[in-house]
């Protein structure tokens, strides 16, 4: 999720002056696609707050992939939910997952064609997820 990020703000800014269209379309579906990650990054902490769980939240990087092309961009609002998660589980704090959410209706542009809600079922996009990775 955190590698599509990248490469979507990589994309947009390779194309704001060449091709405004391009970038404008892909910002749109960028923000589509930070919207389903927010979905799916509620439930990973749903999921981490449950009795018995004892795994890590943490970003895995790709094999292959150079970790210098994160260097300078924002991350997005679900990736800092996580990461403070996965700080304040590593303290040692019991923390509970509450479901609350941060506006981050900071951005520019119009916003009428980026929907304010994703109803997704997560479970799909999780199955979507595994099959692509264990594909070649």
């Amino acid at each position: 999720m955190l590698d599509t990020h990248v490469d979507f703000y990589h994309a947009i800014q390779a194309n704001l002056v060449s091709n405004p269209p391009l970038a404008r379309s892909l910002s749109v579906e960028w923000e589509y696609r930070n919207r389903i990650h927010e979905s799916i990054v509620d439930r990973l902490l749903q999921t981490s707050s449950l009795p018995g769980f004892t795994g890590k939240l943490v970003f895995g990087s790709r094999i292959g992939r150079d970790p210098s092309v994160r260097a300078g961009i924002p991350q997005p609002q679900w990736a800092v939910r996580l990461q403070d998660s996965s700080r304040r589980n590593s303290k040692g704090k019991n923390v509970a997952y509450t479901g609350a959410k941060v506006d981050d209706s900071e951005g520019e542009g119009d916003e009428d064609d980026i929907p304010k809600e994703v109803n997704v079922d997560t479970d799909l996009v999780i199955s979507l997820i595994e099959k692509i990775s264990t594909s070649d």
